[in-house]
C-alpha cells in the first residue's frame, strides 16, 4: 500500500513514520496507516479542522490523549469480559493503555503546575490511614 496525504500534516507525519519502519509485507501496519489517514479525513469533515489546529493548549491535548487512553482500556475490558479466552492477548494492550493514561496524568499535573505554580496540584492524593489513626474531634 502506498498511502496518500490525509490533508493533516500531523497524521501524515505519523503515517510516514509507520511506513518508514514497517517492512513492505507488514499488512497490519500498512492497514493502520491507511486507517489513520481515513480517520483524519473523517475528522476534518466532521469537525471542520484537523490535528494541526492551534486553538488547543498543551493541557487540552494531554487531557484528550488521556481520555482516549482510558477509553481504549475500557473497550479492551469489554472484549475481555465478552471473550475470556482472549484475555491474555489483550492484557498487555490494556496495561499499555492504562500506563499511558497514568503517565498522561503526571504530565497533566505538571502542565497545570507550570501554568499556575501558586496552586500546585489540582487535587491532593488521598491520605493513607492506618488502623492506628484516631479521629480527633
Amino acid at each position: 500500500m502506498n498511502p496518500t496525504s490525509s490533508g493533516c500534516p500531523v497524521t501524515d507525519s505519523l503515517v510516514s513514520k509507520i511506513m518508514h519502519y514497517a517492512p513492505p509485507d507488514d499488512w497490519p501496519c500498512h492497514n493502520v496507516a491507511f486507517k489513520l489517514q481515513e480517520r483524519a479525513k473523517t475528522g476534518q469533515k466532521k469537525y471542520g479542522t484537523n490535528l494541526a489546529r492551534t486553538d488547543l493548549a498543551r493541557l487540552q491535548w494531554l487531557i484528550h490523549a488521556q481520555e482516549e487512553a482510558m477509553d481504549l482500556a475500557n473497550y479492551l475490558q469489554v472484549l475481555i469480559l465478552q471473550v475470556p479466552t482472549i484475555q491474555t492477548r489483550f492484557d498487555d494492550l490494556q496495561d499499555n493503555a492504562l500506563a499511558a493514561a497514568t503517565e498522561l496524568e503526571v504530565l497533566i499535573e505538571k502542565e497545570k503546575e507550570s501554568a499556575n505554580p501558586a496552586n500546585g496540584r489540582a487535587t491532593a492524593p488521598p491520605e493513607k490511614k492506618t488502623e492506628n489513626d484516631v479521629a480527633i474531634t
